[in-house]
């Protein structure tokens, strides 16, 4: 007990008298209830996220902290004031020494089993978190009460708008709807009084202004876009009178000014009544009207004085600081005052007209009317509050008068007197309709760190989650196995079926980064569906398209994007991995020029997407600070937000070391590029053990930059080995000026490699599928050659027998002329001619020939040392592993190995056998010939997949021989010219036609899919073994393609590629 006090006393040590007699209070009331918070010496363990005033003063909180300085010991404030950070997220934003002036107004309360927390005659007055037991918030609409939210252990009972109210000096209405609170179990409630917490604030001006933003912030992004998006919502968002019923202002307006009530009487008369007008001004009386304000009966300068007198009374504008500057402004009938989607600059007063708020339609461009504002309203309140873009396009209606206030002349004026923002936050509860304040009650705001888990799969669906900034990954574990099922970013809606049709969870869903997440409980989701039927529509409308997409997942990509009507359904029809978003790009190499490098990635993604670079500098000048401490973490976030919501993908440059930038980028990152001179050690770096720790889940790439004139990278396996975390890699070519500290021209940097990278990342990847057919497959090099003069790239390749050879040298050379040169002279020279097989002949026990000879000139063609990983581009081949019977896809290991491997039939060569496990491979052709779907299934960033079949067709046209047969007889009808040459397939094309048969389910799937354009050109009439005839094959194959692909250009209207 005495530690107790020893400690307290050490940590809250104040000068002011105030503060001593608050700890004094605290610590004995502490003492009296240490049994009560007794569980907190367990669940304590976890050190709470970072606070507001830790991230201004450079305090580290936690291990994903975003400072280098020591880690705050928040073990010296009460289990109270800990329990409210974790579970109340607007008090993360407060500093220690606010906290603990808290602990004065704070109070335990017991409830037992079925007794009323609060009601009609007991309304709500505190924010309450549940220690212990359960409680249950009941909403009573019409003479009805709807559970709206079960509230338990850790979980919280408050409503921000309703504190909002309470912060006011002279609230007009009672702004609170009709709520209960009842305890299910006996429960043991933490309260802190909104009047307490208001008492605090006033003394402690930032805090009070954060309160108020975080308070915006809420209603806008998570309360509005909820109930906008996911339940179809818009005018019912707005109070009545604000939709198209008007509002009496007299109600309002303080009528002992003269003026004021001359304006409220007369505003709206119809000035064409010349009975309502008055030949001298009914206020100052000498002055002539102007026929502009005719109708209001007063003269323009009296109406300007009126007007400016009524803008600063309602913002409660002192008097100290009445001289900030407004402007006047006039905006014709049918004028845009503010637009939808775009930031405000400025706080608008409408002292005379009308406006429309409007609202774009998801079918088309067009907008509708959704609500009514007519004179002395402000217009744009959220919007320069909370700094996001405006929800709706405010248009006058007739000709209106305005008075506007800029941003910044509106923020010094609210860092003078903070009731400012108290007022022009509770403007806004005046245009919110009933279903906002009930809602507000039981929506939640969830912040999830990177990493952790939102449920494990077999959880009970007590809810739904819309997320609102980060990212989700979903995966289900089967037979010990786990499988990634698809990726969740901005806007998505995670858990809805289950949470309607009250099932368990099906996969266990993690953040990839650090995310906010709105959180909907089944009783609030059958309260709005209760009150609004028409919710329902929306609501099966998104399960509907859920629906489809995972029954489409095997469809078209390109061809469901080519339909799409509009971008949100575009995002729709990407791959499992989801569309980027935010790219983090950390260099761990000194001799990279990272700048430069992010400025030619930059210039790449431009050319398809819209994207924005960040790094320390920029966003400090950006933010007009010297520092990231004096920038509020809940700022800079929904600043970073912002940047995301505008831009297609940003870009986050890190420092070169792990600073507060480093850190908030990583956490920030869907996804995280590591750079590394390929001429480097390849050892791990001290940046990249912390990486794994600051953001688990994301994805991270590593990127090996080489010289220009590069021939083929080496040693990649190096780096790989020890960074197990990274989920691939890629070489990139990159000129002289990104290895150094020189001024580069960006544009003329931009290389094939660096134009790949960003449609990886963008999802719009280009990929080819080579299938085989032995001689057959020299068509491939044509398909190559036409794909090329059509100016469409490969960013990927895979192939199966001797497609996995032609995509082979593809990957490793990228150069049109030697990889022909290559493959002419292996097919004309070296197999063409047979010479291989000379002396290669051995006991038929498990095949013909030992295989030594064609190992030899498949390894002098790729090379004896290259791996998989050397290749510049992603690639894959296909065996058929008999060991385990099964198909085997290789994305890493030996190259030349896999791809003889592949080439293998059965009979002619033994199988190979697999360096990493000992396993016998054969051809993939008897278990995936054309495999389209692994490049669909596990390809990062395809969009468009090109498949080119060169199979053997069926034939019926063989000769009837019998039931035996000889093969001398079949060797004489060939070289006698008076016999009819017998129609009888070889060994060779047996064992291809029984591949065939044995994959032949596997194509039709593919090709019936539609996950692929499929090619197929004429080469039927040539054998598996006319190598020999390279030239002739390739010119059949490079005419069909070219053809194919001018039609196909043409029918999707694709434009011109840059390589």
């Amino acid at each position: 007990m005495f530690f107790i006090v020893f400690l307290f006393k050490k940590c809250t040590s104040e000068s002011h008298d105030e503060e001593k007699s608050a700890d004094k209070y605290y610590h004995s009331r502490c003492a009296r209830t240490k049994k009560r918070f007794s569980f907190f010496e367990a669940d304590r363990l976890v050190t709470p996220r970072s606070s507001y005033a830790d991230l201004r003063r450079g305090v580290a909180v936690d291990s994903y902290s975003l400072y280098n300085v020591p880690q705050r010991n928040y073990y010296r404030l009460p289990p109270e004031i800990i329990f409210m950070i974790e579970n109340v997220k607007v008090f993360g934003h407060f500093s220690e020494n606010i906290l603990l002036k808290l602990c004065y107004h704070m109070q335990t309360k017991s409830l037992l089993a079925g007794e009323h927390l609060y009601g009609p005659c007991n309304p709500d007055q505190n924010i309450i978190v549940v220690q212990s037991g359960k409680v249950e918030i009941l909403l009573e609409t019409d003479n009805k009460t709807h559970t709206i939210k079960t509230v338990e252990k850790g979980e919280s009972i408050y409503s921000l708008l309703n504190i909002l109210q309470k912060f006011r000096k002279y609230p007009n209405r009672s702004m609170n709807p009709i709520i209960h609170g009842v305890a299910i179990q006996d429960t043991v409630l933490i309260t802190l009084p909104i009047a307490g917490l208001k008492e605090v604030l006033d003394k402690h001006t930032d805090s009070l202004i954060d309160v108020i933003k975080i308070i915006g912030l809420r209603l806008q992004k998570v309360t509005f876009f909820t109930l906008k998006n996911f339940f179809g919502l818009t005018s019912d968002l707005l109070f009545e009178n604000v939709n198209f019923h008007g509002f009496n202002h007299s109600k309002v307006v303080d009528s002992s000014s003269k003026y004021q009530l001359c304006f409220v009487e007369n505003c709206d008369s119809d000035s064409s009544n010349s009975s309502h007008l008055v030949e001298y001004c009914l206020i100052c009386s000498n002055k002539k009207l102007s026929t502009h304000f005719a109708k209001n009966n007063i003269c323009n300068q009296c109406f300007l004085e009126a007007s400016m007198s009524r803008f600063k009374k309602l913002l409660n504008l002192d008097p100290d600081i009445a001289d900030v500057d407004i402007e006047e402004i006039h905006k014709s009938a049918g004028s845009v005052i503010i637009q939808e989607g775009t930031l405000t600059e400025k706080l608008y007063f409408l002292a005379l007209g009308s406006v429309h708020l409007e609202e774009k339609t998801e079918a088309s461009n067009d907008s509708t009317v959704i609500g009514f504002h007519k004179h002395d309203k402000l217009i744009g309140s959220l919007s320069i509050l909370t700094g996001e873009a405006s929800l709706f396009t405010y248009r006058a209606v007739e000709d209106c008068y305005l008075l506007a206030i800029s941003k910044s002349n509106l923020f010094e004026a609210i860092f003078k007197s903070p009731d400012i923002i108290v007022e022009l936050g509770a403007s806004i509860l005046n245009d919110l309709s009933a279903l906002v304040k009930q809602v507000d009650f039981g929506l939640d705001w969830k912040h999830l760190e990177a990493g952790k888990t939102l449920y494990n799969q077999g959880d009970a669906s007590n809810s739904a989650y819309v997320v609102l900034t980060g990212r989700l990954q979903s995966t289900v574990h089967e037979h010990s196995k786990s499988m990634l099922t698809g990726e969740y970013g901005r806007g998505d809606l995670v858990g809805l079926a289950e949470t309607l049709t009250q099932s368990v969870r099906g996969s266990l869903v993690v953040a990839i980064r650090d995310t906010e997440l709105a959180c909907l409980s089944e009783e609030l989701i059958s309260f709005i569906k209760f009150c609004y039927p028409n919710s329902v529509t929306k609501l099966v409308q998104l399960l509907g398209q859920k629906i489809l997409n995972s029954l489409s997942e095997k469809k078209n990509i390109f061809s469901m994007i080519s339909k799409a009507t509009n971008k949100k359904e575009e995002e729709t029809c990407t791959n499992k991995f989801g569309k980027i978003s935010t790219v983090a790009i950390l260099s761990i190499s000194s001799g990279i020029n990272a700048t430069i490098f992010c400025e030619v990635l930059k210039c790449a993604l431009d050319k398809t997407e819209t994207a924005l670079l960040l790094n320390s500098s920029r966003v400090l000048n950006l933010l007009n600070s010297s520092t990231f401490e004096s920038i509020p973490n809940y700022f800079l976030s929904s600043w970073l937000s912002q940047q995301e919501d505008q831009n297609d993908v940003v870009l986050f440059q890190c420092d070169n070391q792990i600073t507060f930038w480093s850190k908030m980028c990583i956490r920030q990152a869907d996804c995280v590029l590591i750079i590394a001179d390929a001429k480097d050690n390849a050892t791990i770096r001290l940046v990249e053990k912390r990486l794994d720790e600051m953001s688990p889940r994301a994805r991270k790439y590593l990127l090996l930059l080489h010289d220009f004139d590069t021939k083929r990278p080496s040693n990649t396996v190096e780096w790989l080995k020890p960074r197990p975390w990274c989920s691939g890699h890629y070489h990139l070519r990159c000129h002289p000026g990104i290895f150094s500290s020189a001024e580069i021209n960006v544009v003329q940097n931009v290389s094939a490699d660096f134009c790949r990278l960003a449609r990886v990342l963008t999802n719009k990847a280009i990929g080819l599928v080579l299938g085989g057919g032995a001689a057959r497959g020299c068509a491939h090099v044509g398909v190559i050659k036409a794909m090329l003069d059509a100016n469409i790239p490969i960013d990927m390749i895979g192939g199966t027998s001797i497609g996995s050879m032609v995509g082979a040298v593809w990957a490793s050379e990228t150069q049109y002329f030697q990889f022909f040169n290559t493959l002419q002279s292996w097919c004309k020279n070296k197999v063409g001619k047979m010479l291989f097989l000379a002396g290669d002949l051995t006991y038929p026990y498990t095949s013909f020939f030992t295989g030594r000879n064609f190992n030899n000139i498949v390894r002098e063609t790729l090379g004896d040392s290259v791996a998989i990983e050397d290749l510049w581009l992603p690639y894959f081949c296909v065996t058929t592993d008999i060991s385990v019977c099964k198909s085997r896809e290789h994305f890493f290991g030996s190259l030349w190995r896999y791809v003889r491997s592949s080439m293998t039939l059965a009979g002619y060569m033994p199988p190979l056998c697999d360096p990493e496990d000992g396993h016998l491979l054969l051809d993939g052709v008897y278990t995936n010939n054309l495999p389209a779907d692994i490049m669909h299934q596990q390809m990062v960033g395809v969009k468009t997949i090109f498949a080119v079949d060169v199979g053997r067709v069926s034939s019926e046209n063989f000769s009837r021989y019998g039931d035996s047969l000889s093969g001398w007889w079949v060797l004489i009808s060939r070289i006698c010219p008076w016999m009819e040459s017998m129609k009888v397939p070889n060994i060779f094309e047996v064992q291809s036609k029984v591949g065939y048969v044995l994959c032949e389910k596997q194509l039709l799937e593919v090709k019936s899919s539609n996950i692929c354009e499929y090619l197929r050109p004429p080469i039927d009439k040539y054998g598996s073994l006319q190598f020999s005839k390279f030239d002739e094959i390739f010119l059949v194959g490079y005419s069909y393609a070219e053809k194919y692909f001018e039609e196909w250009k043409l029918k999707f209207n694709i434009p011109t590629t840059s390589r």
